[in-house]
């Protein structure tokens, strides 16, 4: 062919260092709605999520996971802002400290929002405010609160004291929300106010900033407080309009009577999960049941 053996060898050179590329056809994969920042451990906020918010849908779980963990990220002292998928499995961890906490509320397709802020238990709710926590709502109280459990003494008898193990819950008056699908965002601008030390009764949020405020508060990763209505407060006099419930829990595992029947001890008045005691406690052979406490 003419040429001579350092034509060829340049030629091969030329071939080893030339770059061949390929178009890559593979359709690319659809883009999780919630994927994990490895540089913070918490949720990142997508596309979808923000759609939500921008067409007025209720929030989901992944809004609230979010929120809480940029909330725990800025709040270190404070506990709780569990994720609100542990009420699925019983799986909330006993807080330690003063906490704030989401809560789902299947029965009702609810948010609402937990404290124990000043040692004092209370729930926000911008729906049903003062109305029953409901079965889910009080075992995940009793869950994350037990060390909240006390022993109400309500009288003596033989020489022993009477009374029910329970957990005492405020319920605060507190804004209601306009329409049905916003209790996600009052639930986090709840949260927010608490973290920073505000009187949630006596605060009127403009509802119709809060969802673009959110959206604000996500995208710099960082809560802000959500904006009022008008430069002043609402009346001081409803902070004081406080009202409040019981739950009654089990002395051995401290959650509330389910739909499972209970034993009551005839000494102390107190009630037990059959479950929760050992198997000689429930051979008794009187027919007036005794707790070990009282044996």
């Amino acid at each position: 062919d003419g040429q001579t053996a350092a034509d060829k060898k340049k030629t091969q050179d030329r071939k080893r260092k030339r770059k061949v590329t390929f178009e890559d056809t593979t359709p690319s994969p659809k883009r999780p709605s919630c994927t994990v920042d490895p540089a913070r451990n918490s949720p990142v906020f997508s596309r979808r999520l923000r759609d939500i918010m921008a067409k007025d849908q209720e929030l989901t779980d992944e809004h609230i996971s979010l929120a809480q963990e940029i909330l725990k990220t800025q709040f270190p002292h404070i506990d709780g802002f569990q994720s609100p998928l542990l009420s699925q499995t019983d799986g909330f961890r006993p807080v330690k400290h003063e906490a704030i906490q989401i809560h789902h509320v299947p029965d009702r397709h609810h948010w609402v929002t937990s404290s124990s802020i000043g040692q004092r238990l209370a729930v926000y709710d911008s729906k049903f405010s003062g109305g029953p926590l409901g079965i889910s709502l009080s075992r995940q109280l009793a869950l994350i609160y037990r060390a909240m459990a006390t022993d109400n003494e309500v009288g003596e008898s033989d020489g022993k004291l009477l009374g029910h193990f329970d957990m005492s819950v405020d319920l605060p008056d507190v804004q209601q929300q306009t329409g049905a699908r916003d209790c996600g965002v009052f639930a986090i601008a709840f949260a927010v106010h608490l973290a920073l030390g505000d009187d949630i009764a006596t605060l009127k949020f403009d509802q119709p900033r809060m969802r673009q405020h959110l959206l604000k508060c996500f995208r710099q990763k960082a809560m802000t407080g959500f904006p009022y209505s008008t430069k002043t407060k609402i009346s001081a006099r409803l902070s004081s309009r406080r009202r409040d419930t019981v739950i009654e829990v089990c002395r051995k595992c401290f959650l509330p009577e389910m739909t499972v029947d209970t034993l009551v001890c005839e000494t102390c008045d107190q009630w037990f999960h059959p479950g929760c005691l050992e198997a000689d406690a429930l051979q008794q052979e009187n027919t007036e049941w005794r707790c070990g406490y009282c044996l």
